[in-house]
């Protein structure tokens, strides 16, 4: 799409405080570029190449934002819509609260019980969580990231619930 080909930006989807890093790829994206998030806010570029170009992005009000990606020479596309922001809420599972720090590894977030416990049964449980309508299982990775269980990783079930503070077997993902 547009001057720079771009081809994705993920994840489109990221929360009003900001600090999200999204990645957006292209066939000829310029060599130092600037990236705006809606028609002011000016997002930090991490990483830029040819082809991919990583930012993190400020805080913003929850609301769609077109994204900007601007050359020096003036050339320009605008990526209308592209960028959800939403506010984290007091029920996210995932532990973290504003000001507040993240568990330590392998320590389950606040108020979640442990894995294989009735409210929470452990992953791969046959009949439990699985239905169309369940919600996603979140969990709050070592250094704060939110972790959402995704269908496209269902295979490597097992490892969901491990906490490899010590020691894990396998390959790190």
């Amino acid at each position: 799409m547009g001057a720079f080909r771009i081809t994705s930006l993920s994840p489109n989807l990221v929360d009003s405080a900001g600090g999200t890093l999204v990645t957006i790829t292209g066939l000829s994206l310029p060599s130092t570029p600037t990236v705006r998030i809606g028609s002011s806010a000016t997002a930090t570029v991490v990483h830029s190449s040819a082809t991919s170009l990583s930012v993190r992005v400020p805080a913003r009000a929850a609301g769609t934002y077109d994204v900007s990606v601007l050359a020096r020479d003036g050339r320009s596309t605008v990526l209308a819509g592209a960028l959800t922001y939403a506010d984290a809420t007091a029920d996210d599972p995932s532990g973290s609260t504003p000001g507040g720090t993240a568990p330590a590894p392998g320590t389950p977030a606040p108020g979640t019980p442990a894995p294989g416990t009735p409210s929470n049964p452990a992953p791969g449980t046959p009949g439990v969580g699985t239905g169309p309508d369940a919600a996603p299982a979140v969990r709050t990775g070592p250094h704060g990231e939110r972790l959402v269980r995704s269908d496209r990783f269902a295979a490597l079930g097992g490892i969901w619930s491990v906490g490899c503070a010590s020691s894990c077997t396998g390959v790190a993902l």
